[in-house]
């Protein structure tokens, strides 16, 4: 087969349509793929500039020779080098000695408080997956903590939102006076009580 009658034998498949052009949008320019890494941006922002970029700050700091008189402005500190990570480092001096206690004690608090929720949470769960009577029970007790602060939030959304004397529609029309009257945010919900 010629390239040619490949060629005529595409065109004739889908009716002899010229190829589709590319999106102009931002999706088109991203490619189709790129809806993932959109999302998780935000995450990855937020990660940078709360966690990664003041640590890095830190370290950074950590080469001045930072007093009480440089504290301000950091940026005019002599320079120190590895002169303040020597002095951490060094097991036999007070801040050595100090740093390396407060390194264990942050290590055994961390290995006890994992490995403890890890084995009460598994007993638990065996305890509560063999047979026995009044396992619902128990299985309703295991539950409550992680449904409650959901019932609360929308009891909570629900008296805010009510239409006569709720917070929202008080602060909208009554204190800002942005509306005329109260609008009726809950008219879902209304139909499926009745």
């Amino acid at each position: 087969m010629s390239v040619a009658q490949d060629r005529k034998g595409v065109g004739a498949r889908d009716g002899g349509s010229p190829p589709p052009r590319p999106r102009k949008g931002l999706r088109g320019r991203l490619g189709p793929n790129a809806l993932p890494y959109l999302l998780v941006m935000s995450a990855v922002i937020f990660e940078l500039l709360i966690h990664i970029i003041p640590m890095l700050f830190g370290v950074v700091v950590g080469f001045f020779e930072l007093t009480v008189l440089y504290i301000r402005n950091w940026a005019s500190a002599p320079f120190a080098g590895f002169s303040n990570f020597k002095i951490g480092l060094d097991i036999g001096g007070p801040i050595g000695s100090s740093l390396l206690h407060s390194f264990l004690i942050t290590a055994a608090y961390t290995v006890l408080v994992v490995c403890g929720g890890w084995l009460l949470g598994l007993t638990a769960a065996l305890l509560v997956n063999s047979e026995f009577r009044g396992r619902g029970w128990f299985r309703m007790l295991f539950l409550i903590p992680y449904a409650l602060p959901i019932y609360v939030t929308v009891i909570g959304w629900q008296f805010m939102l009510q239409q006569q004397n709720g917070s929202v529609n008080t602060l909208l029309v009554k204190n800002l006076r942005l509306l005329d009257s109260p609008p009726f945010w809950l008219r879902g919900w209304a139909n499926r009580e009745r």
